[in-house]
């Protein structure tokens, strides 16, 4: 695990950019459940508030990608973190990426509580993980096998704001609370 020789590019952009990327080739993760895992070559979930999303990969253009509602009833913590267990294989080299959380939330408690759970497992197991959480806007999500890219579409992110913020990393510091890019991944607009 300690030579990861693959990666995935991280692409911070705009809810339109978002749009125009994705197609009907794409599976939509539309449950937020442990019964809306999708495993897929192109996946993709949106409106993450307070959720979190987890991606899981190793080599070839497959992944596993599941959208967790912190305040469904059904989503229990345990029966989560026991599922994203079965997904580590030891003898492959993997990687993860995790996107949501909100912090503070009156509606969503569990919300950080759930998505530290996540990025706690991946570090335990030494899974390179990439996260993206808390912050206050709303995010969509896809991911491109064939690319190896991972997008993250966000509200605040456009034309304009691009040349305010110069990189893609002061982005990410303004629309998430807590962030950490793995070595394997890049980051990019």
């Amino acid at each position: 695990m300690d030579s990861i020789t693959f990666g995935t590019r991280v692409r911070i952009v705009s809810k339109s950019e978002f749009n125009n990327a994705i197609n009907s080739n794409f599976k939509n993760i539309d449950n937020w459940t442990l019964k809306g895992i999708k495993k897929g070559e192109r996946l993709v979930s949106r409106g993450m508030c307070d959720c979190g999303f987890v991606l899981g990969k190793g080599y070839g253009i497959e992944a596993n990608g599941m959208h967790i509602c912190p305040t469904y009833k059904e989503n229990k913590l345990k029966s989560i973190i026991e599922h994203l267990k079965k997904w580590i294989n030891p003898l492959e080299e993997q990687e993860a990426i995790i996107v949501g959380g909100k912090e503070n939330n009156v509606n969503s408690p569990q919300s950080m509580k759930f998505v530290d759970s996540y990025i706690k497992t991946m570090e335990e197991s030494n899974i390179p993980c990439s996260y993206f959480v808390g912050g206050d806007f709303e995010n969509d999500v896809a991911y491109s096998g064939m690319k190896d890219e991972f997008l993250i579409g966000n509200e605040l992110i456009n034309e304009t704001s691009k040349k305010i913020f110069g990189t893609p990393q002061r982005a990410i510091e303004k629309i998430f609370s807590k962030f950490k890019i793995a070595d394997c991944d890049e980051i990019s607009w």
